[in-house]
């Protein structure tokens, strides 16, 4: 069944089994139809095919970089907000449906991509403002904190990124 809310331009997404029930849970992204950026979230019921608003996030965010924590924390991550790049980043508590505010990236990006890596979200490359960029950092849930991971050989944005063999795949 279609969303809600028609979005284009990179929302994040999330596959996550809640209270038995799975669910696609879908953030943000820009409105092509109305000609906006998108805070809204809603989720997908798979087991009745129908969509669910939820909480909508503090910020305005397309282009984010998102990853499902073992915690089931769905961390979300910079992107645009139609005027700037974002640092910022939050959380959605799947259980409860609140957003909690996290730690700022050190880096303002946008139109970057994101994996689970040993349990940490690394968050990868993206888009400045002004540049392609190729640096990486990674979100350590326990303390609540970044740190620098090893950047990437080339810059790039709009990009996918998976994790095979224990290693990381940017393409």
């Amino acid at each position: 069944p279609p969303m809600s809310t028609a979005r284009g331009e990179i929302p994040v997404a999330a596959f996550a089994e809640v209270d038995g029930e799975k669910r696609i849970y879908v953030c943000g992204g820009y409105d092509d139809f109305n000609l906006k950026h998108l805070k809204t979230c809603e989720y997908l019921s798979l087991v009745g095919r129908t969509w669910s608003n939820l909480t909508s996030m503090s910020t305005l965010r397309s282009g984010a970089a998102s990853v499902l924590s073992p915690t089931g924390i769905f961390v979300i991550c910079g992107g645009f907000t139609g005027q700037f790049y974002l640092a910022s980043c939050e959380g959605l508590n799947l259980t409860s449906h609140k957003f909690s505010g996290l730690p700022n990236m050190s880096t303002t990006r946008g139109k970057g991509s994101a994996v689970l890596y040993h349990g940490k979200m690394v968050v990868m490359g993206g888009y400045d403002g002004n540049t392609a960029l190729s640096s990486c950092e990674q979100y350590h849930e326990s303390n609540k904190t970044w740190t620098p991971f090893p950047s990437m050989q080339t810059r790039r944005y709009f990009f996918g990124s998976a994790v095979l063999s224990d290693k990381i795949y940017a393409v």
